[in-house]
């Protein structure tokens, strides 16, 4: 999306209500946008142009959690002794933390953006869409967003079962060998961690990290595929009416003294096609 359309689209966020769930596609779900709290960051932006304090806090005590996880591998660098294959491994196992951090540092910087886009997910979205055609497209809105659901139920599915199992079979040695003991994440802390209760107090703060960031980053990946759903079902709806499209479609909504001037009402109506396609494109 354009900045000069971002621009003006701001001017008028305030105004533009909250969404409902009888706002929504025909079928779509959006239980875990809200349960994670997107539903309402979105929502309280749109009608006050004002970012969640409950966001806030949530993104405050996800760098709070993982902060000793990140401090110790940077004093890792420092204090333990590695080669240059050690170095970049110990720099791979950050990067799933710091790409959960940035999705929502993103989130959180872009917000005014996606509550723009959010008005993908409404189904009165396109303007131009005749009444006798509202059942097709709700059949085509119906029919996307049944594949949205399912690739966000997997998508759920896959990390808790991923999640599940990374804690229940930790397979990283600790740094003392033949102990038998095994840490759910790849990593150094500054603590004999193979010894007890460093063991278990790490193994409970890997277990507790896994499960916090294993499952709060699936509401941000299926939201953005949501999105991309949503812009395939306003084409699809769009790109059906124009195949279909006739002339009682145009004439037929308009009174017989405005049949007179054909062309400015077929100018009127494709000016809302056009208008329609322009907001996609955007």
């Amino acid at each position: 999306m354009s900045g000069a359309v971002i621009a003006n689209s701001s001017k008028k966020l305030n105004k533009w209500k909250p969404l409902s769930q009888s706002d929504l596609l025909e079928g779509l779900r959006v239980v875990h946008l809200q349960v994670f709290g997107l539903w309402h960051a979105l929502n309280t932006y749109r009608s006050s142009s004002k970012k969640s304090y409950k966001l806030l806090v949530y993104i405050i005590s996800t760098l709070v959690v993982v902060a000793p996880y990140l401090v110790s591998q940077i004093l890792c660098a420092f204090y333990v002794k590695m080669s240059l294959q050690m170095a970049i491994y110990l720099i791979l196992n950050t990067m799933p933390t710091f790409q959960a951090i940035t999705k929502m540092g993103v989130f959180w910087f872009h917000i005014e953006e996606m509550s723009i886009l959010f008005d993908l997910l409404r189904e009165d979205f396109l303007t131009c869409v005749p009444p006798h055609k509202k059942s097709r497209a709700k059949e085509i809105y119906r029919s996307i967003t049944k594949r949205s659901n399912m690739f966000c139920f997997l998508a759920f599915f896959a990390n808790t079962i991923t999640v599940v199992t990374w804690i229940a079979m930790p397979g990283f040695d600790t740094n003392l060998k033949g102990t038998g003991r095994k840490k759910v994440i790849a990593g150094w802390y500054p603590v004999p961690y193979s010894e007890t209760p460093y063991y278990e107090v790490v193994l409970t703060y890997e277990s507790f990290l896994m499960v916090w960031f294993g499952l709060s980053l699936c509401p941000y990946e299926c939201f953005l595929v949501q999105l991309m759903s949503g812009l395939c079902a306003h084409f699809s709806v769009l790109n059906h009416h124009l195949a279909t499209l006739t002339k009682e479609d145009i004439f037929g909504r308009f009174g017989p003294e405005n049949r007179r001037d054909g062309n400015a009402v077929l100018n009127e109506e494709l000016k809302k096609i056009f208008d329609d396609y322009n907001k996609l494109l955007r």
